[in-house]
């Protein structure tokens, strides 16, 4: 067997152990609402009890500019959040999406990138206010997307609004930089954090460096397009 096929089986056999457990009723997954690769959540599910435990980083606002509108996206990063269905000691994303009170754009979509390794579970926070995600996807196993649109009890999210505290729970144990992209024709890249596969959780206070490592992500991209 070569390595792709092996990871490819061994990748299968973590979801396919993922529906066993919603199918076996467990109490830590009563209310759980995973999101496989190819898959969609629609509408999303709302939890009042997200996100808990407790801040490891994140919790800034950083901001963003396309074409016709600017905002921010906080991302925070718990741990020990007693509602992951996936174990207290396992890590919880949750985002905030904002669209600045200036902008002549609405925003239709947020996606974050580098779940590749994770099983996830999505919801929104719903004793949060804002706009209501229509839906989730997970297209490839790297991107999480949330979608605003007229449908499924969502909206888009006009000037001077934002979204509902938007939540991944995971399975993952660390976390590392990467990239989220805002979507309204045009779009716009801003730092974030998402599940590593690296060994050990990254110290406190990454968010003050989180927008230096954006930046090198995006220009390492940049390169690889022109290479």
């Amino acid at each position: 067997m070569s390595a792709g096929q092996h990871a490819n089986r061994s990748g299968k056999s973590v979801y396919l152990l993922m529906g066993a457990m919603v199918l076996g009723g467990a109490a830590t997954v009563a209310d759980a609402s995973f999101l496989v690769p190819g898959g969609t959540l629609a509408p999303v599910p709302a939890e009042a009890d997200l996100p808990g435990g407790v801040v490891v980083d994140g919790g800034v606002a950083l901001p963003f500019a396309g074409v016709g509108y600017t905002g921010t996206l906080t991302t925070t990063v718990f741990t020990g959040d007693i509602s992951n269905p996936f174990g207290i000691n396992r890590l919880t994303f949750a985002y905030l999406l904002t669209n600045d009170a200036s902008s002549a754009h609405v925003l239709h979509r947020l996606t974050i990138t580098d779940f590749v390794t994770a099983l996830t579970d999505v919801s929104y926070q719903s004793t949060s206010t804002g706009v209501v995600p229509s839906f989730a996807d997970r297209s490839t196993t790297d991107v999480i997307g949330f979608q605003f649109q007229n449908l499924l009890g969502g909206s888009e999210i006009d000037p001077g609004m934002q979204s509902r505290l938007l939540v991944i729970q995971t399975d993952a144990t660390t976390y590392a930089p990467t990239i989220a992209t805002v979507i309204d024709g045009s779009s716009a890249n801003v730092a974030s954090f998402a599940p590593s596969a690296a060994v050990g959780i990254p110290e406190p206070g990454s968010a003050a460096l989180l927008g230096t490592a954006g930046a090198a992500l995006l220009a390492r991209r940049r390169r690889r397009r022109c290479a």
